[in-house]
């Protein structure tokens, strides 16, 4: 298996948090299949994806 991001335990719980820059959309979609593989991998229900976006310009929506 490849590294994780981060497993968060808290209260006898597991959650898969994966880290991603953003870097358009074909990228955060490899994120999320990642994320999915993780979760399988642990055997978890439930994880994250936290996305930054250094862009400036970008407008909120």
């Amino acid at each position: 298996m490849e590294r994780t991001d981060v497993i968060v335990d808290y209260r006898g719980e597991q959650f898969a948090v994966k880290l991603k820059i953003w870097r358009g959309n074909a990228y955060n979609e490899r994120g999320e299949s990642q994320l999915s593989d993780y979760l399988d991998y642990y055997h978890l229900k439930k994880g994250y994806m936290l996305g930054f976006n250094f862009n400036k310009k970008k407008k909120s929506e």
